[in-house]
């Protein structure tokens, strides 16, 4: 069972289900990509992936020659490619394989910061992404993204306030985990404390 609420979609007081959701799968815990993720997640209670975003680098954009799982993460810590907002089916499987070990924080949203989520992560049906913007690991280039820092972005950007969440390193994801969702890693279970 993953972190994020399932709430049904109407809170016992009545209250609209709508939220937003942040989720992120700590590095040490991505078995199979070894770099962690951080995507969001809307809709309450719901599991359709065309709930989940996700920003990741157009890997068919690397220089030649740039194959190896080595040389790929040499060059997104020192260069950026174009970025890819997507539906994030991989989020969901980590969701499913690593729940436990997921991460998750929301937000109740009004009708309006619906409208304005729905708007900033539109992907057309039948498509499972859009370019978007820049994919960089290296901190110091703020004119790129990665997963983590474009997803507070977007939060930002939905809540209407760029202070809404702040991180000093927003593209460390251990930086984010310990500012945003207000934990350190457990060292033994990399579970919150």
């Amino acid at each position: 069972m993953s972190g994020f609420p399932e709430t049904g979609g109407v809170r016992e007081d009545g209250a609209s289900g709508r939220a937003i959701s942040l989720g992120l799968l700590p590095r040490r815990h991505d078995r199979e990509q070894g770099a962690g993720h951080v995507w969001l997640r809307w809709g309450a209670g719901s599991r359709d992936p065309r709930c989940y975003r996700g920003y990741w680098p157009d890997l068919t954009k690397l220089p030649e020659g740039c194959t190896s799982r080595g040389d790929i993460v040499r060059f997104l810590h020192h260069n950026s490619v174009p970025g890819r907002q997507v539906v994030d089916y991989r989020a969901v499987q980590m969701e499913r394989r690593h729940g436990s070990n997921c991460l998750a924080k929301s937000w109740p949203i009004t009708g309006g910061q619906q409208a304005r989520l729905e708007k900033r992560c539109h992907i057309p049906l039948g498509r499972d992404s859009v370019a978007e913007g820049r994919y960089s690991w290296n901190a110091q280039d703020d004119s790129s993204d990665n997963c983590s820092s474009w997803a507070l972005r977007v939060v930002n950007h939905v809540m209407g306030s760029p202070e809404f969440l702040t991180c000093s390193a927003p593209k460390r994801l251990a930086q984010v985990e310990a500012e945003v969702f207000g934990s350190e890693p457990d060292a033994t279970s990399g579970r919150q404390r």
